[in-house]
């Protein structure tokens, strides 16, 4: 209890000490439902703005949370974050940070990965720089940034071999140049993945470096608004790793040596469009957007030796495959949303409830289904799918504005 009261008191006094703007958000979305458990999201923020001669200053908090006893992924997340964004004449700075916390983490929870607690910290910052023409219609903006982040985790289990996934750097850095309504992103970083076991020692390690580049824009006519923004990313990455009997903590390893190494490649567009539309006290929206891999190629060459013992017959071996599960498939996201807006009145609340779609899709042949179903069974399976399909991703917000 008492660490909740510090929590409540560290979010929202801040906001409510700066009397020029306050906004606090209370936000609920069930995410997922089946028959072997729930998903839900709580997600409280809160921001103000201070306004001084010749800038201001903008601090913002954030609390959010996420539980799931589904099958698939279970476990609790949670991350605060906080951050302030100072804006001047002629430049400004926006810097926070987050710390996230992971308990009992599970995925794929029959023959998957199995964490007891994973932490993960990230912070970043940007500089923008405003750029005056004389008419403030045809100022630009150009804003560089810059995003690092690392985590760690508890003892845990790939239920082959134990291990554990680490990442021990990633980075993302770019620049953004923002003309009246048109505003254009390049970016590039990397991507550092390990996996250690429960001692700390390395069994497998990646690394993977991208680059993307995206344009968006912002168009207003009366009550209509339009934001339609199309993107390209590009990731290339290699991995190599060795499972032997001594760094697997355990009697029953089968191999004397497991190896593997392998590359990825990845092409992605992406395109999205959101638009609204205003009556009254009311906002119509639809927010739309979609991921595609035109190109996800991969191979792996893998090595193994048994052990030479009474339940192993020292046999070896070896295998190579292709990784491209993704290749020309993608996913499509649909959020319709009704806002009733009812700050112009006497009180200043904003309520916004919303339902997201998500329609993956694939345009790669298919192989026959090695396992056959009855027509009751895979009715049933896609009876209950479609359920969860449709009462999953509803989202209640509510804004308190002063």
């Amino acid at each position: 209890m008492y660490k909740r009261l510090q929590l409540f008191l560290f979010l929202f006094l801040p906001a409510v000490c700066f009397p020029d703007s306050l906004s606090d958000s209370l936000l609920f979305r069930h995410l997922w439902t089946d028959e072997s458990g729930t998903a839900w999201q709580r997600k409280i923020t809160a921001d103000t703005t201070i306004d001084f001669p010749g800038f201001s200053v903008e601090p913002r908090f954030a609390y959010n949370e996420i539980q799931s006893t589904v099958s698939v992924i279970s476990g609790s997340l949670s991350a605060f974050s906080t951050g302030i964004n100072v804006t001047g004449k002629y430049a400004g700075i926006d810097a926070g940070g987050m710390i996230l916390q992971g308990r009992d983490i599970s995925v794929l929870t029959d023959h998957g990965y199995n964490n007891e607690k994973i932490d993960a910290a990230a912070g970043y910052v940007s500089l923008p720089v405003f750029v005056k023409t004389g008419n403030p219609r045809n100022d630009v903006t150009i804003t560089p940034f810059f995003l690092a982040a690392c985590s760690s985790a508890g003892n845990g289990s790939f239920y082959w071999f134990f291990g554990k996934p680490v990442i021990p750097e990633f980075y993302d850095t770019g620049l953004s140049v923002k003309y009246k309504p048109f505003q254009v992103t390049v970016h590039t970083g990397r991507l550092d993945l390990v996996i250690n076991n429960n001692n700390d020692e390395n069994l497998v390690q990646g690394a993977f470096l991208f680059t993307g580049a995206s344009f968006s824009s912002d168009f207003t006519a009366g009550r209509w608004n339009l934001k339609p923004a199309f993107g390209y990313l590009y990731v290339n990455g290699t991995f190599s790793g060795s499972l032997t009997a001594e760094n697997q903590l355990y009697l029953f390893f089968p191999y004397t040596y497991y190896t593997v190494e392998g590359s990825v490649l990845c092409h992605i567009l992406t395109v999205s469009f959101d638009c609204s539309y205003r009556a009254d006290f009311f906002i119509f929206a639809l927010q739309s957007a979609a991921a595609f891999f035109p190109e996800q190629t991969g191979t792996y060459t893998a090595d193994w030796k048994y052990k030479n013992s009474l339940f192993f017959d020292g046999s070896s071996g070896s295998e190579s495959g292709s990784l491209n599960s993704m290749n020309m498939a993608g996913c499509v996201c649909v959020t319709p949303s009704v806002t009733v807006d009812m700050t112009s009145g006497r009180m200043p609340l904003v309520i916004t409830l919303s339902k997201l779609f998500v329609v993956p899709f694939s345009f790669a042949e298919s192989g026959a289904d090695s396992e056959n179903q009855s027509t009751d069974t895979q009715s049933a399976y896609n009876e209950q799918l479609l359920l969860s399909w449709l009462f999953s991703g509803i989202t209640l917000n509510v804004t308190f504005k002063i």
